[in-house]
């Protein structure tokens, strides 16, 4: 990563912190609406989602997609349009024109906001080496904790592309393959349209004990070795957790240990890390919370069965204790992931 990149997630790490939390940022704006109201919250929100926007982060844009929105369209799919059709563009940050309250219809789902802040803005962009200017509206709908949050694509049709383009179909095969190829098929594409750089951790599965260069990997169910980039997984852990618990139980497993790899991955691409999790214990609970970041990715595919998120529930709290924290300590960090994304596990990028 260089510098003036490093410098730059910086400054957008806290402006996101500042206006999730107490909507204190100044956006380069133009109207006379005061930033101490809920059309003030929102046209910082605007400046903010432009700002991800200049800086192509475009995973952080998408943490801060409208519930509704992320419940019906995978992050790939939204990301994907974004780093091949927004980023050759070379956005600036907006400046924000003016905002009304509206009662706006979602094209995709045809449902009807009737408290929705239309944004007004310009923005500059560099087409092929030429500046041109786009006047136009960002429409932002609180979520239920009163964030102001935004939504992708104008109709289904639309969605639809986005989603056969860059959203790739479900693998076939065993639960155990099936899961290998789908969690790092998820972490791979969002790797990538980072634009950084993305190795696959080799998966081994194996039965009582065996040697690794990190030590002898037994008792599973599951280990990662940083040092040669392997998943180690107990087969027999495997066979009786997916009887006792079910299979996502497992699958939030591997998700979790795939989690290690990722953390190893973003260090090499310079990233500094999580801004929540820190020390053992906090490693291994932003581990639990990017396996939240992929189950919800997963629910969104319409890979997760009724109960699915019960048994990863119920798995994280079941394997708590020691370095990996408390049991409560688990399920908070992989629901943050889950609710929140990225974000929630202190990644923005």
């Amino acid at each position: 990563m260089d510098l003036r990149r490093g410098f730059a997630r910086v400054l957008l790490t806290a402006m996101l912190l500042a206006i999730m939390a107490t909507g204190t940022m100044t956006p380069s704006r133009g109207s006379a609406v005061s930033l101490a109201s809920p059309a003030g919250d929102a046209m910082e929100m605007a400046y903010l989602l432009s700002v991800l926007e200049s800086d192509q982060s475009f995973n952080a844009l998408y943490d801060l997609i409208h519930p509704d929105a992320r419940a019906i369209i995978p992050r790939n799919a939204v990301v994907g349009w974004f780093f091949e059709y927004f980023a050759p563009r070379g956005a600036s940050p907006s400046v924000i024109t003016g905002v009304r309250i509206v009662s706006w219809e979602w094209g995709v789902t045809g449902q009807v906001y009737r408290n929705t802040a239309e944004v007004s803005y310009r923005q500059e962009f560099w087409d092929d080496g030429a500046q041109t200017v786009e006047v136009d509206v960002v429409r932002l709908v609180q979520d239920d904790q009163g964030t102001w949050r935004w939504f992708f694509g104008r109709n289904q049709e639309f969605v639809q592309d986005m989603i056969d383009a860059y959203v790739e179909p479900y693998p076939a095969g065993t639960l155990l393959s099936i899961a290998v190829e789908d969690v790092g098929g998820f972490w791979g594409g969002v790797f990538a349209q980072a634009n950084f750089d993305y190795v696959a951790p080799d998966v081994l599965v194996y039965q009582g004990v065996i040697d690794s260069i990190c030590g002898d990997t037994d008792g599973g169910p599951a280990a990662y070795c940083g040092s040669n980039d392997t998943i180690y997984i107990d087969e027999d852990w495997y066979v009786a957790t997916v009887d006792e618990i079910g299979d996502f139980a497992w699958v939030t497993i591997l998700a979790h240990e795939w989690g290690h790899h990722v953390q190893d991955q973003l260090a090499d691409n310079g990233f500094g890390g999580s801004l929540v999790f820190r020390g053992t214990t906090g490693v291994e609970l932003e581990a639990d919370c990017l396996g939240g970041v992929y189950s919800q990715d997963a629910e969104v595919r319409g890979l997760l069965e009724t109960g699915d998120l019960t048994e990863a529930v119920t798995i994280s709290i079941l394997a708590g204790g020691g370095d990996h924290g408390s049991g409560d300590d688990r399920l908070i960090a992989f629901m943050a992931g889950y609710l929140d994304g990225l974000y929630g596990c202190g990644l923005i990028f």
